[in-house]
């Protein structure tokens, strides 16, 4: 299951979380609100920005924000995707088809799209090829992309300037390589970063904020590449998922130690801890089904029933609510969004009470500041869906 695909300075493996770069030289379809899947627009790889664009994120202008069971088109393949209160920041990267993943080579270029709330494309820009994750910080003015491409990279954009700020790792160095995941401190201070490496080897180390630097924390993680990454509601413990080996491990972040590690089955591909720091919802895209763990232990506590799909592409990603008494799911086979009752206090506590039906095949997914919208990146439709979740607030 695993691709050997050239050197940074020693030969370096990598399989990740389900992205194929086999189609990359496809064309990108049209954006814009109702565009039709099959027409063109300029090359994908193309990040020039448009015409219209004034070089800010200040993007509604004066359009009507789209209505819930609305999409809009972007470039070929979305991935990571947030939102801030008037823009919504859409990540180019690779094709989701597979469980064997090839990262992107080095010295492509995408984009990271910027879109209003109505779905017009505001603005486009130029980063290294392989956009994977996406986050924001707490206060939303700074994007994290992590490239899984041999440029062995994370983009920091300022989300209010709409322009890269800086680039953390890059060629000649060897403590980032082919990142795959990311997760923000709750206090914005640190934004950690999965990264694999050479034979298996991965880790976790992190960015310091102010500086946009690598400070000295770090965390060596056996057991296969990693995909995905929380933090506790307190930014003690973080939870890190093994693609390949089907685990998450546990480690307490001021004694840099993985102090737990338990099975999930195949693929667990991102998690997401409960408000209360009492659960660890795990994501087992491979398996078909969300573990409920222990945050404290990582012991199970249940097996939330599906409805799920597929040998690699169940559950892939969750978003937790904003008052953190639901959990939205996408399933990426299914084409759809689950949402999970994870209120201790309802009667259907832990099960599925609702789903909706999105575009092919839903990667990840990005809650409004408000919490009354979910837009979901669906890879292979090339849009991204916006649900109306303003009665799971």
């Amino acid at each position: 299951m695993r691709k050997w695909l050239g050197t940074v300075g020693m030969l370096v493996v990598v399989m990740g979380c389900g992205a194929n770069v086999e189609a990359e030289a496809e064309p990108a379809p049209a954006t814009g609100p109702g565009s039709d899947g099959g027409s063109t627009a300029p090359d994908a790889g193309d990040t020039t920005p448009d015409a219209g664009s004034t070089g800010t994120t200040t993007t509604d202008a004066g359009g009507t924000e789209l209505q819930p069971g609305a999409s809009f088109t972007v470039a070929t393949y979305p991935n990571g995707i947030v939102a801030t209160d008037d823009a919504v920041f859409v990540v180019r990267g690779a094709r989701h088809s597979g469980p064997n993943s090839i990262p992107v080579q080095a010295g492509m270029q995408h984009a990271v799209q910027v879109f209003g709330r109505d779905g017009q494309l505001r603005k486009e820009i130029a980063v290294a090829g392989g956009g994977h994750a996406a986050v924001l910080s707490p206060d939303r003015q700074r994007l994290y992309v992590a490239h899984f491409s041999l440029d062995n990279a994370v983009t920091v954009i300022n989300t209010v300037a709409g322009a890269v700020e800086a680039v953390v790792g890059g060629a000649g160095q060897m403590e980032i390589l082919v990142p795959d995941a990311l997760v923000a401190s709750p206090d914005g201070a640190y934004v950690y970063v999965a990264n694999n490496g050479p034979s298996s080897t991965a880790w976790v180390n992190r960015i310091n904020t102010i500086t946009n630097t690598l400070d000295d924390w770090r965390v060596d993680v056996t057991g296969g590449y990693l995909c995905g990454l929380e933090l506790s509601p307190d930014g003690s413990t973080l939870y890190v998922n093994s693609w390949t080996g089907g685990t998450v491990h546990r480690v307490d972040v001021p004694s840099r130690t993985v102090v737990q590690t338990t099975p999930v089955g195949d693929f667990p591909h991102t998690s997401v801890a409960d408000a209360r720091g009492q659960a660890l919802y795990v994501m087992a895209s491979g398996a078909n089904g969300v573990r409920k763990l222990n945050a404290l232990d990582l012991s199970l506590i249940e097996n939330i029933p599906g409805p799920y799909f597929g040998y690699w592409g169940g559950p892939v990603s969750g978003v937790r609510s904003a008052s953190g008494n639901h959990l939205f799911v996408a399933n990426y086979e299914l084409g759809s969004v689950a949402v999970v009752d994870t209120n201790p206090q309802s009667a259907s506590h832990d099960r599925v009470i609702h789903q909706e039906s999105v575009g092919t095949n839903p990667v990840f997914m990005a809650l409004s500041p408000d919490g009354t919208r979910l837009y979901v990146a669906n890879n292979g439709a090339s849009t991204v869906s916006v649900v109306d979740v303003s009665a799971y607030r």
